[in-house]
């Protein structure tokens, strides 16, 4: 009977988290409308953006996906805790999903193309509560450049481990930490990639490259997600860490990355080079 319930959870355990944070950002949407401040919700929106930037933008995206520059072990180190706030997955696990959507981008076997999935089905990210098997009956490979530090690896294994732990510690002191500060900037950031990256940025826009894909660049995206708004220039690109090529594209994730993140390297002078286009 436990091997049993044991499976079932290993099947749904990804799918029960993204329940789970969902029915608490309802909840704390709810209070809202009801007795608390909107300065929570205020808070919620400037943490989420900070989140957004550095724990998914520039941590699982540009550097654990695609290692687009080289960071100091403390660097790493922050960027792998931080990673953890935006709540799609560790490291690895978000890796792990993302490279295998560039090999497949826009065909059958890629999680979340609105080609092939539907528009609605992609920018309301429905595509997550799907169980274990679909994940790994669609394929792909372990990124077994990030399976060799100890920080991942530990933060991998007890993901869902410190978020319910966090839930519950949060909000033993005070339920609208749990809510607001934890769980919506979490939600933000998840509808936020699924609606642009995941959704607007595979239907419209333009096309600097003929990539074989749907992959489009957005200049109004730019305002919401800056240089994630020129999807296009990266499925061309991945190796770059400035999505802006073209002289009328502006990326600010590069020059936070470049002032703040990035430490010289291989990765970093290769995440450099631009073609002659500016």
């Amino acid at each position: 009977m436990f091997n049993y319930l044991k499976n079932i959870y290993t099947q749904n355990k990804f799918r029960l988290f993204i329940s789970v944070t969902y029915l608490i950002a309802l909840y704390g949407i709810y209070r809202l409308c009801i007795d608390v401040s909107l300065w929570w919700l205020l808070i919620s929106f400037i943490l989420a953006k900070f989140i957004g930037v550095f724990g998914h933008t520039i941590a699982l995206h540009r550097y654990f996906s695609h290692k687009c520059f080289n960071a100091s072990p403390a660097g790493e180190k922050f960027l792998a805790w931080i990673s953890l706030f935006v709540g799609v997955g560790s490291p690895i696990g978000y890796a792990y999903n993302h490279r295998h959507h560039h090999k497949e981008a826009d065909k059958p076997l890629d999680w979340h193309s609105p080609k092939i999935s539907g528009k609605l089905y992609v920018a309301l990210g429905l595509w997550q509560f799907n169980n274990q098997s679909w994940f790994s009956n669609k394929g792909s490979n372990v990124p077994r450049d990030l399976i060799k530090n100890p920080t991942f690896i530990f933060v991998h294994n007890n993901y869902y481990l410190i978020w319910y732990s966090l839930l519950i510690l949060t909000a033993l002191i005070d339920w609208r930490i749990s809510v607001y500060i934890l769980t919506l900037p979490a939600i933000y950031c998840r509808i936020e990639a699924n609606i642009t990256s995941n959704c607007i940025n595979h239907n419209w826009g333009y096309r600097n490259f003929d990539t074989n894909d749907e992959s489009r660049n957005n200049h109004w995206l730019k305002y919401l997600v800056s240089g994630e708004a020129y999807h296009n220039n990266h499925h061309a690109h991945p190796h770059l860490y400035d999505y802006a090529i073209m002289p009328d594209e502006d990326d600010f994730t590069a020059r936070l990355i470049e002032k703040f993140i990035a430490i010289d390297g291989p990765q970093t002078q290769a995440g450099k080079l631009k073609m002659d286009y500016k």
